[in-house]
């Protein structure tokens, strides 16, 4: 029986001021006074970056920009092929709008190749403008496969740029059939070597360096590279992988994904940035555990684990204490401070009047290692069911001294829900730009999480066929993960404080959302198409 795709609201993490920018597929930034850095701020060029498309083995790609602009923005968009060869083309994204836009269709008017050398590359996005006032990603689709991974966006602005001078990921699940790919891409003009590692038996093997020409493409197997040591994916299932570039301003970005086209096991993989990291804290939102409840964006898709995957790029050993978080009472309306009469329907499953908490025993990482710890041992603690939950790991080390991937793995395992990990500690995580959709093989919904020890008020509208609409009174209790539903919200067709309803007829829109209070909070949400049995889910 195949189900409903969710394309759930892509939540960007914005940046409060400063230069610090968490990668995110869609991505922006938010100001102390809570005004949007779309409005205020310097002007200037801007760059944003997404190092990788496929249009090769039955996926398509399509550019998604998001504006938060009361202004038409003019766009420069240049798309590379895997050798650095680019076609150009110019647009404009109207105020508040949403561009989507079809990368074959596009490069196939621009005249490239998309059979030959534009069947792969990656793109860079020119503007002028305030900070981050235009945000994105790139979907990759296939539908033959029902499997859908996101590319990550980073900001690479002239004179400044968020690229991290290292790439630290890792792989794990690796199997017959199974492989880890790594993209990485040069965004620049000048000619690029870098150095890798791999790390696997607790040691650090360097494997062959990389020579990039400009704005040039590498995509390589993880299989691959353990096969230059004559080592088998069997004899290094989990693992790491560092590339340093040697020099300079930092010009690579990468992004990796894990592929098993018989199984469907299907999970993205990234390369998160130090500056990003500043405590040794990290949290990841909604999780399915366990058999969903019939309210949950899961219900019917199967019993669900959740694995942790965790890299140590150190020489020393590590401890790591992990919580899973869920909510603890369901209510109509949520506590006496957010329930009125006007609580639109979308906020009324789970809104839970406190948050209960698990902690699992230490969890012993050592030096160079890489470990999946299945979280199996957390659902028998668990009330069950649940809609969804979180999960906070704590380590030893020292802040961004851990790379690491949280999925739930659906137990027939062709099935994952990705949950990208975000530091505690970052604090200008508090808000987002970003698209939504609706139709009978599409949700759209955005997880909401309080990471910190104090109430968090969520300001959150919503623009749809030129209509703007607020949802008032959203408050999250400490460490509290709330979904809204945009489908929901806009079939309750309840007047918000101006008056205005989510147009009844409408599929297209922006959802935007920010941080009232100065406390950390994360959104994250669901893109994936329906598939075999079940579907492939991201959480991002």
């Amino acid at each position: 029986m195949l189900h409903r795709r969710l394309s759930l609201a892509l939540v960007a993490l914005l940046l409060l001021s400063g230069y610090l920018l968490h990668r995110s597929p869609s991505l922006g930034r938010t100001q102390t006074n809570g005004a949007c850095c779309g409005v205020a701020g310097a002007v200037g060029l801007r760059e944003l970056d997404f190092p990788y498309y496929s249009l090769r083995a039955g996926f398509s790609s399509q550019l998604n920009l998001v504006s938060d602009s009361p202004k038409p923005i003019d766009l420069t968009i240049a798309i590379y092929s895997e050798r650095g060869n680019n076609v150009i083309t110019t647009m404009t994204i109207q105020p508040n709008g949403k561009l989507p836009i079809d990368l074959r269709a596009l490069l196939t008017q621009l005249l490239a190749d998309v059979n030959g050398e534009f069947g792969e590359g990656s793109i860079a996005v020119h503007f002028e403008g305030t900070i981050m006032p235009v945000v994105g990603q790139v979907t990759l689709t296939n539908p033959a496969l029902r499997l859908v991974h996101e590319s990550e966006m980073v900001e690479n602005d002239p004179g400044r740029t968020d690229i991290p001078p290292i790439l630290n990921g890792l792989w794990w699940n690796l199997a017959p059939g199974r492989d880890a790919r790594i993209m990485v891409a040069n965004m620049s003009v000048m000619a690029v070597t870098a150095d890798v590692y791999l790390e696997y038996h607790g040691q650090r093997h360097p494997s062959v360096p990389l020579t990039f020409s400009p704005h040039e493409l590498k995509v390589f197997s993880v299989i691959q590279l353990l096969g230059q040591d004559n080592v088998s994916p069997s004899e290094a299932p989990d693992g790491g992988i560092t590339i340093m570039q040697r020099g300079g301003v930092p010009k690579l970005i990468g992004q990796g994904k894990i592929l098993d086209s018989v199984t469907g096991f299907s999970t993205t993989l990234h390369f998160p940035s130090p500056d990003s990291q500043p405590s040794s804290t990290l949290h990841a939102s909604g999780l399915p555990v366990g058999s969903p409840s019939k309210d949950s964006p899961f219900a019917g898709m199967g019993t669900f684990v959740p694995h942790l995957v965790a890299r140590d790029p150190l020489p020393t050993p590590q401890t790591l204490t992990v919580t899973v978080e869920y909510p603890t009472k369901k209510s109509s309306g949520g506590d006496s401070d957010r329930k009125t009469a006007s609580t639109p329907p979308s906020l009324e499953a789970y809104a839970a009047t406190g948050t209960g908490t698990v902690v699992l025993p230490p969890l012993a990482l050592g030096p160079y290692a890489t470990q999946d710890f299945a979280l199996d041992s957390a659902i028998g603690e668990l009330p069950a069911p649940l809609p969804y939950s979180a999960v906070r790991i704590q380590y030893s080390g020292p802040p961004a001294s851990l790379v690491a991937e949280l999925a739930s793995v659906e137990q027939n395992k062709d099935l994952v829900v990705d949950s990208k990990a975000q530091d505690e500690g970052w604090g200008w995580a508090g808000s987002g730009a970003n698209p939504w959709h609706l139709d009978s093989q599409t949700e759209s919904l955005v997880f909401l999480t309080d990471m910190g020890d104090e109430a968090a008020r969520i300001g959150f509208k919503v623009w749809a066929d030129g209509t703007v609409y607020y949802l008032t009174r959203l408050k999250l209790a400490p460490h509290e993960t709330r979904v809204v539903d945009l489908r929901k919200l806009r079939d309750a067709q309840e007047a918000d404080l101006k008056g205005n309803k989510i147009p009844a007829a409408a599929t297209d829109g922006n959802a935007n959302w920010i941080r009232l209070d100065n406390v950390p909070v994360m959104g994250r949400g669901r893109h994936h198409p329906a598939r075999r049995c079940g579907e492939q889910l991201r959480l991002l």
